[in-house]
């Protein structure tokens, strides 16, 4: 099985595959709705043209649907500058536990300016659900802006002193400046008005479409000149690398370069396509040498929706209920079996002795038949008890009995989430206290704790051993 590299912007889907085969596989389907149908579609071309099947994917978002914010704070380390920034985001857009990256553009003695990209765990779960509709885990979530970046960074041409990535989609222009060791500036800037018919009929309305389409794109281009021109006068931007799906208008690269002074770079002879995967190249080679931003992380990965959440406890309900039925019905039957035969011997016997005769097999016996009798347990009021009183986030796992020479002793193994910071303690404190007050039998050891792995997860699992009293005792 293979990697997927995947880049859902602009309305359209790239594909890139570079495992496996003797030279990298790229595709465009656009228009592309971000769907199962279409999304299986899509894979399904793919893999009969690779010959290959899939089941991991890296992907490069909408780039609507990454979070992007200037802060501007005191010039400290980047670890310090972490953490202040991440209680900004916390009380900003209110994330327990955001997931972002920082990018440092401008700096002085006193002050630094960071680029803060954050993507929402409703995000993250979002396009999880849609590529496991496709059977693909998700391993990577990142955004265009640094995969572009690890690319071009990495391009065999030599860099400038100052050089300018200008991505263009359907929807959006990203532009990034970088000199040879930072970046400079970074913008975003949409190419689509709210409320604008996006669908034009007939050739005269496509065309007027394409030119209002340039025009956009070309003030847009105007606008980023004029306000980098304004921060920085005297660093002019020496080399342009144009790359996207140039916003599906002609003459960017002719228009761009008369309204700039640079040289510009709308394609690479090694790749034929140009650089429309641009992105996806860098994310690729980023992965490689694990310099790669990833939104996604394995706690991410098992939060689960309310609703979810709400559908596995009643199922685990379901399955606890119907494993103690069993269980209560599995013991009672052995009981009244045990019972018939104890109360058979029991007649056979006195009638043995009414008649002067005693046979040997129930007298060798006798002892073990009326220890038998002593050490039944009524096993409905345990599971009551337990069902009733079992605290929050704890999982009966199992239940059993067994003789011990003249005793009874009850195996009670209960699973318990194993996080320090939660307070795992207070759970144990709690389940040792249902515990001691079980009346049909006492404790006969302390609890044995132990950590186990149940689906990459670590999990206390914890066994009581108890005496369980008689039933003439409990009477």
């Amino acid at each position: 099985m293979h990697s997927i590299f995947l880049d859902m912007r602009g309305k359209a889907l790239r594909v890139l595959s570079a495992e496996g085969i003797s030279a990298p596989y790229t595709r465009i389907f656009e228009p592309f709705e971000a769907d199962p149908s279409g999304l299986n579609q899509a894979l399904k071309q793919v893999s009969e043209a690779t010959r290959l099947q899939f089941d991991k994917a890296h992907l490069i978002v909408p780039s609507e649907e990454v979070t992007v914010s200037k802060y501007k704070i005191p010039n400290m380390p980047l670890p310090d500058a972490e953490k202040v920034i991440r209680r900004k985001l916390i009380a900003e857009f209110k994330i327990d536990e955001p997931v972002f990256h920082l990018t440092a553009l401008d700096a002085d003695k006193r002050q630094r300016t960071y680029l803060v990209e954050l993507v929402r765990p409703e995000v993250v779960q979002k396009y999880v659900k849609l590529l496991a509709g496709a059977k693909l885990k998700i391993r990577t979530i990142t955004s265009s802006f640094n995969a572009n970046i690890g690319n071009f960074r990495g391009s065999s041409l030599e860099t400038p002193e100052t050089s300018g990535i200008f991505d263009i989609d359907n929807e959006a222009i990203e532009v990034t400046i970088l000199s040879r060791t930072d970046v400079i500036y970074a913008e975003r800037i949409s190419l689509t008005y709210p409320g604008e018919e996006q669908e034009h009929t007939g050739d005269a309305m496509a065309e007027r479409a394409q030119k209002m389409k340039l025009y956009r794109i070309m003030d847009a281009i105007y606008k980023v000149h004029l306000s980098y021109q304004e921060l920085y006068p005297d660093n002019a931007i020496q080399k342009i690398w144009l790359c996207g799906l140039k916003g599906g208008a002609e003459g960017v690269s002719d228009a761009l370069q008369q309204a700039m002074d640079a040289e510009i770079i709308s394609g690479d002879d090694s790749r034929p396509e140009g650089y429309a995967y641009s992105a996806l190249f860098g994310l690729s080679a980023g992965l490689s040498v694990g310099t790669a931003v990833n939104f996604v992380t394995k706690k991410s990965l098992r939060q689960l929706s309310e609703r979810t959440v709400r559908l596995f406890m009643g199922i685990a309900a379901c399955l606890a209920l119907a494993s103690m039925i069993y269980g209560y019905t599995t013991y009672e039957s052995r009981y009244r079996q045990e019972s018939a035969l104890l109360e058979k011997a029991q007649k056979e016997h006195a009638a043995r002795q009414v008649a002067g005769k005693q046979v040997s097999p129930y007298l060798t016996h006798q002892d073990e038949i009326t220890a038998l009798e002593r050490t039944q347990v009524v096993y409905y009021d345990i599971f009551k008890f337990v069902a009733n009183r079992i605290p929050e986030g704890i999982v009966l796992e199992k239940i059993s009995f067994r003789r011990d020479q003249s005793k009874g002793l009850l195996d009670l193994v209960f699973l318990a989430p194993h996080n320090p910071k939660a307070g795992s303690e207070r759970l144990l404190t709690k389940l040792t206290g249902m515990v001691n007050e079980l009346d049909v039998c006492r404790r006969h050891q302390e609890p044995v704790i132990t950590v186990v792995a149940r689906d990459k997860e670590k999990i206390l699992r914890v066994e009581f051993l108890c005496e369980a009293y008689a039933i003439e005792k409990k009477n």
